[in-house]
C-alpha cells in the first residue's frame, strides 16, 4: 500500500483531508477510462478518434458492474480498474518494439500499481491477463521470448516488497 499512502501525502499538500478518498477514488475512475481509451485505440487504430475508443471507455466507465463497484469504493478495487488497462497497453507495447522505454513504463506502472495487490487475490486476474498476453504473443512469435521473461521476472521483481513477506 506504500505507493497509494505517498500519492495520498502528496495530494494532501494541496487538498484538504477530508476529500483525498474522494479525489483518489475519481482519478482512479477517470485514469481507468483513459487507459481502456488509449488501449482500444492502440489494439483497432481507428481512423476518428470518437469511434471504437471513445465508445469502449464510456463503457468501461459507466458499466453498471463498474457504477456498483465505486458505489462504495475501496481503494484496492479502484487501483485495479484503473491499472489493468494501463498494464496491458504498457505490456503490448514492450513485446511489440522492446525498446528500454516501453519496459520502464511498463515497470512503473506495474509498481504504481502495487496497491491493489492489498487484496492480495486481486494479483491472480493480473497474472492472468499477462499470462495470456504473453502466451498469445510467445505463441506468434518465438523468437520474443527474452522479452516476456524480462517482463515477466521484472513483475515479480518489482512486487517482491510485498509479495515475499505474504509468501
Amino acid at each position: 500500500n506504500l505507493p497509494h499512502i505517498f500519492f495520498l501525502w502528496f495530494l494532501s499538500l494541496v487538498l484538504p483531508m477530508n476529500i483525498l478518498r474522494y479525489v483518489f477514488t475519481f482519478l482512479m475512475h477517470i485514469t481507468g477510462g483513459i487507459g481502456i481509451f488509449f488501449l482500444t485505440k492502440y489494439l483497432f487504430k481507428p481512423k476518428r478518434w470518437l469511434s471504437e475508443p471513445f465508445i469502449a471507455s464510456l463503457f468501461y466507465l459507466f458499466n453498471p458492474a463498474t457504477i456498483q463497484m465505486f458505489y462504495t469504493p475501496l481503494e484496492a478495487f479502484s487501483v485495479h480498474f484503473a491499472a489493468l488497462p494501463w498494464l496491458t497497453l504498457t505490456l503490448l507495447n514492450y513485446l511489440s518494439s522492446g525498446s528500454k522505454g516501453t519496459l520502464t513504463a511498463f515497470f512503473f506502472v506495474a509498481l504504481v500499481s502495487a496497491p491493489q495487490y492489498f487484496v492480495t487475490t486481486l494479483l491472480l486476474p493480473v497474472i492472468f491477463l499477462l499470462s495470456t498476453i504473453s502466451a498469445v504473443t510467445f505463441f506468434h512469435d518465438t523468437t520474443k521470448w527474452k522479452r516476456i521473461c524480462t517482463a515477466g521476472f521484472g513483475f515479480l521483481f518489482i512486487n517482491a516488497f510485498w509479495l515475499l513477506p505474504y509468501l
